[in-house]
């Protein structure tokens, strides 16, 4: 944001769908991320036709909202309404226009979605390691590592990988883990003891502290910048290591069986069932009338509830969410494919086949 008194609370974010469900850390990306708005009354806001996908949230003040029908709705800050993204199509089937004097809050619908997604496939890890005796004394040093922005680069399918990918190494007191000025391959994670930073342009003086869970030397894996720091360990300790090649390997998107919004009915009529993988709420707005919802965040829980001899397709706010779901579910030996696209983006003959209720 560009202003102080651009500043939205996350008690008022926590109300809005689906953000609410981000974490703090994801809400502060966000944050960075978004405009707040000021618009004067009779100020359009969305015309019939847009099609930059973008969340509009009203914050202040009253919107009207008219259909291609002509058909007029308002919308108040406060009411239900008002937690919902405004006009949320792709292009867009409704013009926007402000009442009153508003204030709307406006973010990128992808970047919105890589966020929920990350954060919906990382629960779900955890909750699956919560109860794995292997990793018992893991939990924490992991549940870190997921919440590092560094890997909102890495597609969440391969969340799973990332645990596979850094390696343990055993450190002592006075041992340096990287020298200043040097080329970087690796990041490290604390998974115990401390390390300090020194940088030489402070007089080698301390200028930080690393505890468990702190991820350093990250840049090392997206540039190749030399090494800006040099860290020392303080105490004995366990460092997780990840070597940049084995980062890029992340990278990659496993491939993920597809099927295209029109082919839906087709594959429905010889059998098949739409998991709507989107949050509690967001399925309340508007689903289709058949589908089953499993929330991606808890779809190692309910897996159970499927039958490994149907065929699922999954389906949300954007692919990313829905080849996640299926990916995770075909890894548990469930037959899942995954639409294509957004259902906020789905041709207008579509469309009411996923807002049935």
């Amino acid at each position: 944001m560009s202003a102080p008194d651009q500043f939205v609370s996350k008690s008022v974010l926590r109300g809005l769908t689906p953000i609410g469900k981000l974490t703090d850390e994801q809400l502060d990306l966000l944050v960075e991320q978004s405009t707040v708005e000021p618009l004067f009354k009779g100020q359009q806001l969305v015309k019939i036709g847009d099609t930059e996908a973008q969340h509009i949230y009203l914050l202040h003040g009253t919107l009207l909202l008219k259909d291609e029908s002509g058909k007029t709705t308002e919308i108040q800050a406060g009411d239900a309404l008002s937690a919902q993204p405004v006009a949320h199509e792709f292009p867009r089937r409704t013009a926007v226009s402000a009442k009153t004097d508003c204030t709307v809050l406006r973010a990128k619908s992808d970047f919105i979605e890589k966020l929920l997604c990350w954060g919906q496939v990382s629960r779900c890890l955890l909750a699956e390691i919560a109860v794995d005796e292997h990793y018992q004394d893991d939990y924490f040093w992991i549940k870190k590592l997921l919440e590092s922005k560094l890997f909102y680069k890495v597609p969440p399918t391969n969340i799973r990988d990332i645990l596979d990918k850094f390696t343990e190494v055993s450190v002592n007191a006075g041992d340096k883990i990287i020298q200043e000025g040097d080329e970087g391959s690796c990041c490290y994670l604390v998974k115990s003891g401390v390390a300090h930073v020194f940088v030489a342009a402070k007089g080698d003086a301390l200028v930080a502290e690393l505890g468990p869970g702190s991820v350093f030397g990250e840049d090392a894996l997206v540039t190749n910048n030399p090494r800006n720091a040099s860290i020392i360990m303080h105490t004995d300790g366990v460092l997780m290591k990840l070597e940049k090649q084995d980062f890029y390997t992340l990278l990659r998107q496993p491939a993920v069986t597809m099927v295209t919004p029109g082919n839906v009915e087709g594959f429905i009529q010889t059998g098949a069932v739409l998991l709507d993988v989107r949050t509690q709420k967001e399925f309340e707005q508007g689903h289709y009338a058949q589908a089953i919802n499993i929330p991606l965040h808890l779809s190692y829980l309910k897996s159970s509830l499927l039958d490994k001899d149907k065929l699922y397709i999954t389906y949300a706010s954007s692919e990313e969410r829905s080849k996640a779901a299926a990916f995770l579910l075909s890894s548990q030996g469930f037959n899942v494919y995954a639409m294509q696209g957004s259902i906020n983006a789905l041709p207008e003959k579509l469309a009411p086949l996923f807002k049935a209720q």
